[in-house]
């Protein structure tokens, strides 16, 4: 009876997560579908913009707007990400090239960049920012351009992962049991393994939706795709440990 009680409680609250993920998703979504199609702003508008009004002028027009900036400083940093399970993790570190702007307005602000147009972007060089809503979207520096995607398309990724988490508690509802082990597995292996692979699933999909679909972008995204797929799937098949230990274990069960 107890499990019986548990698994409608899940249920409905699965059903809600998926409800108010969805709900939440809309307008990050039309934010995100608005912007891969939006062109440049009229002449008019990009005037307005080089004349310190930069956000207030784009407010509304659902275009892409043009100012200039410059290059105030750039410096380097290191990102280290950490995969795999205790005993067989990999250990990656890579170079971050930052670049601060100062943007017509005056405000000065930092972003990731490529290496190739840090390499060609000097301190004082001339900027042309590309900008959606009052927010960078684009710098080009000695001809060398470095596109973003807008905030709405992360956000569109936290609201879907709220949905995707609500779906996975819906399944665990009624293919379950009622069991709290099936649902977070020894250690919340399980429930780790799930929202990674929603995460690693929506992360590209939403960037196409924002970016547009390119073979090349495609091919970026299956590779990513198909790296959390089999991480996933090795957390869920290790449910129950990964050291030799568990592997005997298991060998002496069958």
């Amino acid at each position: 009876m107890i499990r019986i009680i548990v698994r409608c409680c899940a249920g409905l609250l699965g059903l809600v997560a998926v409800w108010v993920g969805i709900d939440l998703a809309g307008e990050p979504y039309r934010d995100s579908v608005q912007f891969r199609h939006a062109g440049a702003c009229p002449v008019a508008a990009v005037a307005d913009a080089g004349s310190g009004g930069g956000a207030a002028a784009n407010e509304g027009h659902g275009c892409i707007g043009r100012e200039t900036g410059r290059v105030v400083d750039k410096k380097t940093s290191t990102r280290t990400t950490t995969t795999g399970s205790t005993d067989t993790s990999s250990t990656t570190t890579e170079t971050v090239y930052l670049l601060s702007v100062r943007r017509s307005s005056g405000t000065v602000e930092r972003i990731e960049v490529g290496s190739s147009l840090y390499a060609g972007a000097e301190r004082e060089a001339v900027a042309d920012l590309e900008t959606w809503y009052g927010e960078l979207v684009g710098v080009t520096v000695a001809g060398r351009h470095h596109g973003m995607l807008p905030s709405s398309s992360g956000r569109l990724v936290w609201d879907l992962l709220l949905a995707w988490v609500g779906l996975g508690v819906l399944l665990w509802s009624v293919l379950g049991g009622g069991q709290a082990i099936t649902f977070f597995g020894i250690m919340g292996h399980r429930a780790f393994a799930w929202v990674w692979f929603g995460l690693w699933t929506l992360w590209p999909v939403t960037g196409l939706v924002a970016g547009g679909a390119s073979w090349s972008g495609l091919l970026i995204s299956a590779v990513f795709w198909l790296f959390g797929a089999v991480i996933a799937v090795v957390f869920f098949r290790n449910d129950n440990g990964f050291g030799r230990r568990a592997r005997r274990r298991r060998w002496r069960t069958r």
